[in-house]
């Protein structure tokens, strides 16, 4: 059997907006993406905004500029990265079609970062590209 408990607030207790709360803990980021990320060094400057100013948590500042960087390049460059096989094998392409579907809406960095899939296919791009 479960037991169940209930959390009393005071009744001047004033509830946060998801918006207050991603400012005390961090939150999620959307991106709008522009040709100046196909940069590395862009990316890595957004990114370290990103954590600073707490929109993302729990993601290096490389991993998200990397995240950055892989979703402009598909967007951008798309029959670049479909050339480079090693970026395609596997699951890769099946990725890659996922942000090229998604790109013109920008990339939304997750809190923690996204799939070991995902992960490794930024990694791999930006290494490669």
């Amino acid at each position: 059997m479960r037991k169940s408990m209930e959390i009393v607030l005071p009744e001047n207790a004033v509830p946060l907006s998801m918006e207050e709360m991603r400012s005390v803990e961090g939150g999620s980021a959307h991106v709008g993406l522009t040709r100046s990320f196909l940069d590395k060094n862009f990316c890595l400057s957004q990114a370290g905004m990103l954590i600073n100013q707490k929109k993302v948590v729990g993601m290096t500042k490389l991993e998200i500029a990397q995240e950055l960087y892989a979703h402009a390049v598909v967007k951008y460059n798309y029959e670049v990265v479909l050339a480079y096989g090693v970026i395609t094998a596997g699951a890769g392409l099946a990725v890659a079609n996922e942000i090229y579907k998604s790109a013109a809406n920008g990339a939304d960095i997750e809190d923690y970062g996204d799939t070991a899939v995902r992960k490794t296919f930024y990694t791999t791009v930006w290494n490669v590209l």
